[in-house]
């Protein structure tokens, strides 16, 4: 069971806690997308499995590259903006215990691949443009395009393919692919030293997820015509378990880290990483040896260029 990053935003909400430590003038983080018309960004999102079972391991493992671009369409009256966002995947690879699969988007002799379901749906929808109502802490409120986005998905002539773009671009899966990246900043300025919170809560069928992230500002420094200033993201995560799963198994390990780095000079988050560690383990029977499943999640993304 691999927790999918997006799964994990089913719902999310911005915690009130908010300690400040006394220091320098504090800096508003506010995403403005301020300067650079389109911000054009690389990505990469892995994923790592291991099930030990009974003296038997099993690995299964994935890792996507892609970039994507955003750019400032218009900022409403109520002050949320609406952001323009395509994605263009690169590379997907994964290693299965009944094989490997590798995609390029960029090499010839992969052409034949697109149309696997593993990669055709992020393909079909390359050219697609996804307006976002993003409030100026990072909180996806809606889609302002929703009608253009279904009428896109009612042209795709495969019926098969056009469910699953209809799946992955419901309103709900659009949201929750992208806030867990984007909904970090504080709503108040911020110092050295200051800290805030969110709840995440992970809905998946009967098993529900909380994950609580703090946020500490670890520096502030002047840059070009704002500030660059560094985040650290510590986190714990729980389960709420359906009722039939094993009960011998218990979580062992719960960590979420990360850092991002928000660059006031162009109004948004300019590098992004965090890792997830999972680890459930137990035993239905001391003489049958112990039984654990660990998930490892990694995803980073980072602006490429910055104005001189």
């Amino acid at each position: 069971m691999i927790l999918s990053l997006a799964a994990a935003l089913a719902l999310s909400t911005l915690a009130t806690d908010h300690t400040s430590v006394a220091g320098p003038e504090p800096v508003t983080l506010a995403y403005t997308f301020e300067g650079l018309g389109a911000y054009n960004y690389t990505r990469s999102n892995s994923q790592t499995q291991l099930q030990s079972m009974f003296g038997q391991n099993t690995t299964t493992t994935s890792l996507t590259t892609a970039i994507f671009s955003r750019e400032l369409v218009e900022t409403l009256d109520d002050g949320n903006r609406v952001v323009a966002e395509q994605n263009e995947l690169r590379t997907y690879s994964e290693s299965l215990q009944q094989g490997d699969f590798d995609f390029d988007a960029s090499k010839p002799e992969d052409e034949s691949k697109r149309t696997d379901p593993r990669v055709a749906a992020e393909l079909a929808s390359t050219d697609w443009t996804i307006h976002y109502i993003m409030n100026p802490q990072g909180e996806i409120l809606g889609i302002h395009n929703t009608d253009e986005i279904n009428e896109k998905i009612a042209a795709v002539k495969d019926a098969e393919l056009g469910a699953q773009l209809a799946k992955t671009h419901e309103e709900e899966a659009l949201i929750n692919e992208q806030d867990l990246f984007t909904h970090l900043l504080p709503a108040v300025p911020v110092a050295e030293g200051d800290q805030w919170s969110r709840t995440i809560t992970v809905a998946e069928g009967p098993m529900s997820t909380s994950i609580v992230q703090t946020m500490t500002v670890e520096s502030i420094i002047e840059w070009k015509e704002g500030h660059r200033v560094v985040v650290l993201i510590e986190g714990d995560v729980s389960l709420s378990l359906p009722a039939d799963f094993p009960d011998f198994m218990k979580i062992t390990q719960n960590t979420f880290t990360g850092r991002f780095i928000f660059n006031t000079h162009v109004g948004a988050i300019t590098e992004y990483s965090s890792d997830m560690t999972l680890v459930m383990a137990g035993s239905p029977n001391p003489s049958m040896g112990e039984v654990s499943v660990t998930n490892k999640m990694h995803s980073e993304y980072e602006l490429d260029l910055l104005l001189d």
